[in-house]
């Protein structure tokens, strides 16, 4: 069954949960269970652009976006807000890239790397990428924003830890999701790092 449960930040979260055949049996009477689907295990396949709940008769426990892309093409005039955000956590700095096997020396800002890092987590969340760390001795300088807009933009794929989950033995919460964001400003044990 899904249900949305709140979780440690009191957001909803949809959850697909089991269900003994008994209950559904007292909730929607015999014979309901018939008409149950039922699938051969679990999987987890990221996918934002042709998402599928099942696949080969497995039912894939990553979950939809809550949104559907407009058509049209986004420009900066379209989220100024969002591009000012970004700019002002991943700043403009030039990045200096010699490509060896081209044979090519390259430059990107460290912006456009931040949008295109942003654009193969919505297209190609299949990916491999690097684990971005936001770092600043100062409070209140957007990194736990920066968690949360990853959380609006991917859904439910984006966990959201500190160090208790970390530290823990139990990481069903967080096990199946593409993003993992560790939210402390310090985490205090050797063994958790």
């Amino acid at each position: 069954k899904f249900v949305n449960v709140p979780n440690q930040y009191n957001k909803k979260e949809r959850q697909f949960l089991p269900r003994q055949k008994s209950t559904i049996e007292d909730d929607h009477g015999k014979g309901f269970c018939k008409n149950v689907a039922k699938y051969e295990t679990f999987i987890n396949i990221p996918d934002h652009i042709n998402f599928h709940p099942v696949i080969d008769n497995c039912f894939n426990v990553y979950s939809p976006l809550d949104f559907k892309p407009d058509e049209d093409e986004c420009t900066a005039d379209d989220c100024p807000n969002i591009i000012e955000f970004l700019k002002h956590i991943f700043g403009e700095k030039t990045v200096h890239y010699h490509d060896k096997a081209a044979g090519e020396k390259k430059e990107y800002t460290t912006f456009d790397l931040a949008l295109d890092y942003l654009q193969l987590l919505y297209q190609d969340p299949r990916q491999k990428l690097p684990i971005l760390c936001l770092v600043s001795q100062e409070n209140k300088t957007g990194k736990s924003t920066f968690a949360n807009f990853l959380r609006l933009m991917l859904g439910a794929n984006t966990a959201i830890v500190g160090n208790a989950d970390l530290s823990s033995d139990f990481n069903a919460h967080w096990a199946t999701k593409n993003v993992v964001v560790c939210d402390e400003t310090k985490i205090d044990k050797v063994h958790v790092v």
